[in-house]
């Protein structure tokens, strides 16, 4: 890649140096404009910055947010089952843990667990090239203008396999949403820009194919039962209840859902 690369190491010299415009704007939201997000909390920027953020359309801002505050903020932006059907896509694959917040058109990575300091994330769909360069992945962006830099775990490959997990995890959960479109008589819109995230060359085909393979409702079924066996755990230590089982909770929820259509 023959373009200057840009990594938490040189940044604080390039704001320093004013070779790069930055402004501060602690209201800013990870949206579908974010190229790259790097964590500062360990050690922060010009005394009082944790996060700093290029963004494809207002270039780099700076946040006294963490990395991980954000990512929070948008996680909590998805209806709960969203998630619960996110983290039965991960136990499809066999993914341990989640690296990657996944929306079909788009999605945002990271090499480390959302709860790693620091946090260092990328825009998978604003990425053209990805390459390894000893112990770091360096990223082209669809412009070629920056090639990101975020260091990878120090086994041997794994960061690689993290990353084809994730992009499969993405694709997995279009073929998904599209499905549910379908049963609803809708299309979704397809994604014409090319980038990492439809790329086949980092999609496991063998683990995507046995997920179209099943029927969506039952990816859907069993997520929804991990959901309520999540919600019969938290009901049974909030009220000190006996443990309802999920047919209890599900006869709950759809009382509660009768009751609440009476009295709207």
């Amino acid at each position: 890649m023959n373009v200057a690369v840009v990594d938490r190491q040189n940044l604080p010299a390039l704001l320093a140096s004013g070779k790069i415009a930055v402004q501060a704007d602690e209201d800013y939201q990870i949206n579908q404009k974010t190229v790259v997000a790097y964590d500062f909390q360990m050690d922060l920027l010009l005394g009082k910055y944790r996060t700093i953020i290029y963004d494809a359309d207002a270039g780099w801002v700076l946040l006294e947010k963490k990395t991980c505050r954000l990512v929070h903020e948008l996680r909590k932006k998805e209806p709960a089952h969203e998630l619960t059907i996110k983290k039965q896509l991960c136990r499809q694959i066999g993914m341990s843990d989640q690296y990657v917040q996944s929306f079909g058109s788009h999605a945002y990575f990271s090499f480390f667990i959302m709860r790693h300091k620091p946090l260092d994330l990328v825009g998978l769909h604003q990425m053209k090239l990805f390459e390894c360069l000893d112990n770091h992945g360096l990223f082209l962006t669809l412009d070629r203008q920056y090639c990101f830099s975020l260091e990878m775990p120090r086994q041997s490959g794994r960061g690689q396999r993290i990353l084809q997990d994730c992009i499969t995890h993405n694709a997995a959960f279009l073929h998904l949403a599209s499905a549910r479109a379908a049963s609803w008589g809708c299309q979704l819109k397809p994604v014409s820009r090319k980038s990492l995230l439809n790329d086949p060359a980092y999609i496991r085909e063998s683990r995507l194919a046995e997920i179209k393979a099943m029927d969506p409702r039952q990816i859907l079924e069993e997520a929804e039962d991990n959901y309520l066996n999540y919600c019969s755990e938290e009901f049974l230590k909030e009220f000190r209840a006996w443990n309802w089982g999920k047919q209890d909770m599900r006869q709950l929820i759809n009382y509660c859902n009768k009751s609440f259509n009476e009295i709207k």
